[in-house]
């Protein structure tokens, strides 16, 4: 998975250090969403998601948890 943007993101982004958190809590993958808007996660499991978000939302206030419609 990726996004065109991501490229233009400087290594410092707050991007980088997000999708790195997501995976180092079990993430399959992360990846910006849109035009830099968010980033987003994929999990295999629900509860796994949903922890991570706990523990990122320590540092990232405005995380959540969120299905697929």
């Amino acid at each position: 998975l990726c996004n065109s943007y991501e490229r233009d993101d400087p290594p410092d982004s707050a991007v980088w250090d997000i999708g790195s958190a997501l995976r180092a809590h079990g993430g399959l993958a992360a990846l910006l969403s849109g035009g830099g808007s968010a980033v987003c996660g994929l999990f295999a499991r629900e509860d796994t998601a949903r922890a991570a978000a706990e523990t990122l939302r320590e540092r990232w206030a405005m995380t959540f948890a969120a299905q697929p419609v």
